[in-house]
């Protein structure tokens, strides 16, 4: 008796919350004043987008990474430092601060939000995803959660300059979708999107956790896809004994 009333409560126990959460979740994706369905779906697309390159700037860490055991770690930490460096100047000479290149980005979100140049927010984008791939596989040590951030964020900075999103938009949208894309986890990076845009800009975390939902199953979806073991093709059927 008393395990069929603790199955009777397993089964009807948080399953009877699921209506309630929902509810929840599809009141806050309402649309509030100063928010239009347009910040939605733009919204997915950053995640969508930010979850791509982040999975190539993965991709490429890992390759360089498998290089290490040819030449040493030394050969790759100076070889990767001076791509590094390369592209902070590559980065410089098109028009974009070397700084916003060389560090983790942490100081640079508001001159991705603010560019006003669709050109420059590409340059940031592609020197540092290449600068941060090349940190990952070289092995330098240092956090890889403000780097992803600065992606997102650049990604997210696009609609900014093209449709005239709001920069704050930008800043709740891109550190959701990029840190999510990151690290496969949901709620921490709504939890630092909330705290980065403050009171002041909590109309915009219902986008941002469209943006975040969408990275995180777009990088879930690529880990389970990259981690899956190839098929083994079949051997060939062992051929029939001659008579004797």
């Amino acid at each position: 008796m008393m395990a069929g009333r603790g199955s009777s409560a397993a089964a009807g126990g948080p399953a009877r919350h699921i209506p309630v959460m929902l509810s929840e979740v599809l009141t806050a994706l309402e649309p509030e004043d100063g928010e239009i369905v347009v910040d939605l779906v733009l919204a997915i697309a950053v995640g969508l987008v930010a979850g791509l390159v982040l999975a190539g700037v993965r991709e490429l860490g890992r390759r360089l990474e498998r290089v290490q055991p040819r030449v040493g770690t030394p050969v790759l930490l100076l070889a990767g430092g001076l791509a590094i460096g390369l592209l902070a100047l590559v980065g410089q000479a098109l028009g974009a601060d070397s700084q916003d290149v060389l560090f983790s980005g942490q100081a640079s979100l508001g001159v991705v939000t603010s560019a006003t140049s669709l050109s420059l927010v590409m340059v940031l984008l592609v020197t540092k995803g290449l600068a941060y791939a090349v940190s990952l596989g070289a092995g330098f040590r240092g956090g890889p959660i403000f780097p992803a951030i600065f992606v997102g964020v650049a990604v997210a900075s696009i609609p900014v300059v093209v449709f005239g999103s709001s920069p704050t938009w930008a800043i709740a949208v891109g550190a959701a979708a990029g840190m999510a894309a990151q690290t496969r986890l949901l709620i921490s990076p709504l939890l630092l999107a909330s705290l980065l845009v403050g009171p002041g800009g909590s109309d915009t975390i219902p986008a941002a956790v469209l943006a975040a939902a969408t990275a995180w199953i777009l990088a879930t979806a690529l880990e389970r896809r990259r981690a899956a073991p190839e098929p083994q093709p079949e051997a060939p059927p062992a051929a029939a004994p001659e008579p004797a």
